[in-house]
């Protein structure tokens, strides 16, 4: 066992890393032969997978908001990929969907209409989350269209910026990591899943009209930083549906990273790929449904960065 930084490394089975994501023992052993799993090394006829692991002193959940107020952005397909690929390494993931649109509920195989209990539910009437166990090696706090009545009923709720918050102290102690998937808004949803969070992630599209409003996004960090989070911190910038190919995206990426640098990284662009869309048709992380593409490797990349920052062995700084 390897330990840095609060992290240790284990190495599991294939038939031990096939049950933590989700998927049959052949096919992690196919991809372990295919050379697709980093690290992966065979020891007496045996596939072993490294994954890390918070030790002793790191239990406690770090809870991320992926949020951008505009829709579009590929902000759904980057909480549901990341969550995918730290439950890979060995962490327990939990996902909450915070959008009335219920994206991510959807892209992981449920129907949002035919569900009777939702996060609606845990904000509204006090219940607990209602937990949807091991899809593809994650959890999930679903949403529905009912979610879209909530920021009206909270508007007279006693401490509803802290409704968020204290449902995920409930579950604090089953979890290493929660991503919260804010709606594309700047309202009191948005406003919840900040309050509730450690830390934010940006998903930045590499066009004009998304460069002209990260000012406006930050702004609404920085209210709830002074007013109810004093401890939110950016984790990075992740620029989505990346065209390298084109001069427009360059001109746009070298701009968001001279505007953000000051405020934390501007991590590797996702590249943009009908892949995802095909993926999340199959109900299954870009990964699982063809783990050969180039953009498997960003989000590999990307997750270790957050873990890094997460538990402090982050190769850029984490800013307020």
């Amino acid at each position: 066992m390897w330990q840095s930084g609060g992290m240790r490394r284990l190495w599991l089975t294939t038939e031990e890393y096939a049950s933590r994501r989700g998927v049959s023992d052949a096919y992690v052993r196919r991809l372990a032969g295919a050379g697709q799993i980093p690290g992966a090394e065979k020891r007496g006829g045996q596939w072993l997978i490294p994954v890390l692991e918070p030790g002793p002193e790191e239990t406690a959940m770090r809870t991320i908001a992926v949020f951008n107020q505009a829709g579009g952005v590929g902000k759904t397909t980057l909480a549901l990929n990341l969550g995918y690929h730290f439950a890979s390494r060995g962490l327990k993931v939990l996902l909450v969907d915070l959008d009335p649109q219920a994206t991510l509920t959807a892209f992981l195989g449920l129907v949002p209409a035919d569900l009777e209990v939702t996060v609606y539910d845990a904000l509204l009437r006090r219940g607990g989350l209602p937990i949807h166990r091991n899809l593809a090696g994650m959890d999930l706090v679903p949403s529905n269209i009912l979610l879209a009545g909530a920021e009206q009923e909270l508007v007279s709720a006693l401490n509803r910026e802290g409704r968020l918050r204290k449902a995920l102290d409930e579950v604090r102690a089953a979890y290493d990591v929660a991503l919260v998937d804010c709606p594309p808004s700047l309202g009191l949803l948005a406003i919840l899943g900040l309050a509730a969070s450690d830390f934010v992630l940006v998903p930045v599209q590499t066009h004009f009209k998304a460069y002209l409003g990260t000012d406006q996004l930050l702004r609404t960090v920085d209210g709830v930083r002074q007013e109810l989070n004093p401890n939110l911190k950016v984790v990075g910038f992740v620029p989505m549906q990346y065209a390298k190919g084109t001069q427009h995206d360059r001109d746009v990426l070298e701009a968001l990273t001279a505007q953000l640098a000051e405020r934390g990284p501007v991590l590797t662009p996702v590249p943009q790929a009908a892949d995802f869309k095909k993926a999340t048709v199959e109900a299954k992380p870009l990964a699982l449904f063809n783990p050969r593409h180039p953009a498997v490797q960003v989000l590999e990349e990307t997750a270790e960065h957050i873990m890094g920052a997460l538990y402090g062995q982050s190769r850029g700084e984490v800013r307020s």
